[in-house]
């Protein structure tokens, strides 16, 4: 609620000036860490969720677990990837 009056012209900036904001991405040192981490570890475990329901996130999601060698779990069970594929190539042919 304006409580008092206005009296001088309002400046609004001009949209023309306006910029999209970058896309949102993870810090790279970050990522460097973790994947440091990832190749470094006994056992390494990749927990995906819903991460692969599209296409482009499985193959990334296959891609690493492949190239790691980790185990993969998804909604609190271990899988593996015949059975991810699968179940995932279901979910998203319901899509």
């Amino acid at each position: 609620m304006q409580e008092q009056k206005i009296v001088s012209p309002i400046h609004m900036p001009d949209p023309r000036l306006w910029q999209v904001a970058a896309p949102a991405a993870a810090n790279p040192d970050t990522l460097t860490r973790a994947g440091e981490l990832l190749l470094n570890a006994k056992l390494p475990l990749v927990v995906g969720d819903g991460l692969a329901l599209t296409r482009p996130a499985r193959q990334v999601l296959v891609d690493l677990v492949e190239l790691t060698g980790a185990a993969y779990q998804d909604d609190l069970a271990m899988v593996g990837f015949r059975q991810i594929t699968r179940r995932i190539s279901a979910a998203t042919a319901r899509w």
